[in-house]
């Protein structure tokens, strides 16, 4: 029979539910309002929402010429000329399940729904940095988290631009949530999810397998294989070509990409190593990384667990062939780490460090983008400051951040 306190915690969160959902609500409709139904825009995800549209009411295959030149139709009026980037959908097919509801809506309604969940699921990644650190802070300074995460460079980027890479980012970081509190199952389903980017994940999941595996945490290996597996077999009954034509677009996808990694940015846009240079430093690095799973699969804290994951992540973002800064979402919990890290080794000014580097990302970031951006397009050197300042962190203070994620509650007010 359910307690008083667990019966009042349900009605707690039946409240707040009910009040975030008609706060979405009223932002969505406020957002087409204002904003999606005079300036359509959200091109990243327009592309996968137009080949999921073709598919579910046309019948039509999302990797087709017809759809591609529907999609950048769609988007410029025009099919896509030079360089510009094609309206291909490079995704896992599966993605089309995840688009379903909205395909049957206008698309400026569309575009103000995804919008509002992209910025709800980033003050969400906000919230759950934390609880991952067990971190405790009062109303004012979660005010000014949320006000951080919605307004740091790389999170206005990737909801404006109706990116993925936040529901994935979200994915990740709940299956960190899941493992500590033991829920293996719910942990497994969310990074098959998650695989809807493979770009983003490619390194965290082999780790979290084996780590899984290393611990006898079976039913997060199963529950990962299972939900992939129906994934893909659901997806080769629909479209039985889907494999070939994803890797096709994946190889086309290099081709009209800009800029590539962080990687690519030092070694082959600054110091003009070329490709062999590139291949050479993220093999090493990656090397690296794969002894430090092995030096540490035996480590049963969870400061070390989170450690490596971050570390993980920051690496996956540095060698990956293409990534993007709306995929630095995903780096959120490690930037929280560091700051967890300062505030526990120095309780009175750390607040004030921490306020300070907080203040110096938000302007620093926009002012840099304002000074370098050429047209619409990035400067290579946006995709250096987050990932490289991470990596020098958990390379120098790797025993503090250690410790920040072991130590428990750490309160703000």
């Amino acid at each position: 029979m359910m307690t008083g306190e667990a019966r009042a915690t349900r009605q707690t969160y039946a409240i707040l539910a009910i009040v975030l959902f008609f706060l979405f609500a009223v932002l969505a409709v406020a957002t087409r309002t204002v904003f999606t139904s005079r300036v359509p825009g959200a091109n990243d995800f327009y592309m996968r929402w137009e080949a999921a549209r073709a598919f579910w009411l046309d019948g039509l295959n999302p990797y087709s010429d017809e759809v591609t030149r529907r999609v950048e139709i769609g988007m410029r009026g025009r099919p896509s000329q030079g360089d510009e980037n094609p309206g291909a959908f490079v995704y896992p097919f599966y993605t089309v399940f995840t688009l379903w509801p909205l395909v049957l809506l206008p698309y400026d309604w569309v575009q103000a729904i995804w919008i509002v969940l992209l910025a709800f699921l980033v003050v969400l990644i906000g919230y759950m940095s934390m609880w991952l650190l067990r971190w405790r802070i009062g109303l004012p300074a979660q005010a000014l988290m949320i006000l951080f995460v919605l307004f740091l460079y790389y999170s206005v980027r990737a909801v404006l631009l109706g990116q993925y890479a936040v529901v994935v980012a979200a994915l990740v970081i709940g299956s960190f949530l899941a493992i500590r509190s033991g829920r293996d199952g719910r942990a497994g389903v969310m990074l098959a999810l998650s695989t809807i980017k493979p770009n983003m994940i490619f390194l965290i999941i082999p780790y979290l397998l084996l780590w899984a595996v290393f611990r006898r945490r079976w039913r997060m290996v199963w529950s990962f294989a299972l939900a992939v597996a129906i994934l893909i077999a659901t997806s080769f009954l629909l479209i039985p070509t889907w494999l070939s034509e994803y890797l096709d677009q994946l190889d086309d996808y290099t081709s009209y990409t800009a800029i590539g990694s962080p990687m690519w940015v030092v070694v082959q846009h600054y110091l003009g190593l070329g490709d062999a240079g590139e291949a050479i430093a993220a093999t090493g690095i990656g090397l690296i990384l794969v002894v430090v799973w092995m030096h540490t699969l035996r480590d049963d804290r969870w400061g070390t667990f989170q450690y490596v994951c971050g570390l993980t992540l920051i690496v996956t973002n540095l060698i990956i062939l293409r990534t993007a800064t709306t995929h630095y979402v995903i780096l959120y919990p490690v930037l929280w780490l560091v700051a967890k890290s300062v505030i526990d080794r120095s309780p009175r000014g750390g607040k004030w460090i921490v306020a300070a580097g907080m203040l110096v990302l938000l302007v620093g970031l926009w002012t840099l983008f304002v000074v370098t951006v050429v047209g619409k397009q990035e400067h290579p050197l946006m995709y250096l400051p987050l990932p490289l300042g991470l990596a020098f962190a958990l390379v120098a203070w790797r025993r503090s951040l250690i410790e920040a994620a072991e130590s428990g509650a750490c309160s703000i007010s």
